[in-house]
């Protein structure tokens, strides 16, 4: 059992909450008992695997010594003053040859970024390792598993040869669409992990950008949001299509349904508020672009709407160069799909704004405006992170040698967004 915790807690002192900072917390005495005024106990069974206990803490009228605050980046004086920086002489480094170097405010700000992006891009890619053991199972079965008289014709249908049921298209599309979710997922998640690693490489003495961290963190929050959904979704889905055999636990992918579903897309939240999260990060995208503020990213997509006549509807396709479809070979090239996205992407945020800022207009608060139109908002969201996964899944076929393997790839980038486009909202 554990005896002391990292504790999350806002921090107030002379009067002012200086907001969430971390402090060290020690739970139980040397007989392992809870200490007086601590109250530790588990929640129960949970939906999915619970071979990880999750336990609760309760505290009340707790004081613990003021140097328990975790102290890299602030402390608190004997006077009760907040200071930047650690408490003096506490990050000596045990070479005395070696300084400890301040950080820039740019890079503490960075960093924190960083920090919430941790989790985040940790349970994404959960979601994509779960919904890639879901796509082997169930890929392995449709090819062994016959089911269909291929000769209907003869008296003796029973002892004709059957068909694979992966020669049924429905069922080679259900699976070859979750096969290509996945690999989207991945390559996008892998992008994220490396920008998190870049910037952690750099963060003392190095010369990195980081303007683009804001939306990468925002976009990160509807990420995890997207990913786990999909996983959640492809996966019982796919443990459909393995007919009888995905009710049985031995398959393999009927408990990694309940087991994925249960922690992970509850994980850091609820994934309609997490989207908002990534949809007020837009808004002010949105309203920068029509200041004509600088934009970094994938928001750059609305550096045309500086312009208070553009209007993506209208114009969009012109602007982008975007002509309409006239074979499917079109829908082969994702260069063509990542310019479709970025116009559904521009064409969602110029809507969301439009409609919020009418309704701030007729005398809502700005809370108000976006509740009322949080169902467009969440619409918008998950239009930019498919956008997001498309472009890097894209990008990262940039990098591939093996021809063989850039023809199969290049495939599945396009059967991930055409199955947006035919399934998307």
């Amino acid at each position: 059992c554990a005896t002391h915790a990292a504790l999350f807690a806002q921090l107030v002192t002379k009067g002012k909450n200086y907001g969430l900072h971390t402090f060290l917390v020690q739970l139980r005495g040397a007989d392992l008992k809870p200490l007086p005024g601590i109250e530790v106990g588990d929640i129960g069974a949970m939906l999915g695997e619970n071979d990880s206990t999750i336990g609760y803490a309760r505290f009340d009228n707790v004081r613990i010594p003021r140097r328990h605050l975790m102290e890299k980046r602030q402390h608190v004086t004997r006077d009760g003053d907040y200071v930047k920086g650690p408490y003096p002489g506490s990050m000596k480094s045990a070479d005395k040859s070696k300084q400890v170097q301040k950080l820039d405010e740019k890079m503490l700000q960075a960093l924190k970024y960083i920090t919430m992006m941790k989790t985040r891009i940790a349970l994404s890619q959960t979601a994509a390792g779960a919904l890639s053991k879901a796509c082997t199972i169930a890929a392995r079965y449709s090819c062994v598993r016959h089911q269909g008289f291929k000769d209907k014709t003869g008296a003796q249908q029973f002892d004709s040869p059957e068909n694979q049921i992966i020669d049924y298209s429905v069922q080679r599309y259900r699976v070859l669409k979750w096969i290509a979710t996945t690999y989207a997922m991945r390559a996008a998640t892998q992008w994220m992990l490396k920008r998190r690693h870049e910037v952690e490489r750099n963060k003392i003495g190095g010369e990195i950008d980081v303007s683009d961290l804001p939306e990468v963190h925002a976009t990160g929050a509807g990420l995890k949001a997207l990913c786990c959904c999909m996983a959640a979704d492809g996966i019982e889905d796919l443990r459909r299509s393995c007919g009888g055999h995905g009710f049985l636990m031995s398959s393999g992918i009927a408990p990694l349904e309940a087991d994925f579903k249960g922690p992970n897309t509850t994980a850091e939240g609820d994934f309609v508020l997490l989207s908002l999260q990534t949809a007020r990060f837009l808004l002010k995208s949105l309203e920068a672009a029509q200041k004509g503020e600088s934009l970094s990213g994938l928001t750059q997509c609305l550096e045309p709407l500086k312009d208070p006549g553009f209007n993506p509807a209208v114009s969009g396709r012109s602007y982008l160069n975007l002509r309409r479809a006239t074979s499917v070979e079109m829908f082969l090239d994702y260069d063509y799909l990542l310019r479709l996205f970025e116009l559904r992407t521009m064409s969602a945020i110029y809507r969301s704004g439009k409609a919020v800022k009418e309704s701030f207009a007729q005398g809502m608060t700005i809370d108000e405006a976006r509740n009322i139109h949080a169902r467009l908002l969440y619409t918008t969201v998950k239009s930019h992170v498919r956008y997001f996964i498309l472009s890097k899944f894209a990008a990262n076929l940039q990098t591939v040698e093996d021809q063989q393997c850039l023809s199969v790839l290049k495939q599945l980038c396009a059967l991930f967004g055409v199955t947006d486009i035919l399934e998307g909202e």
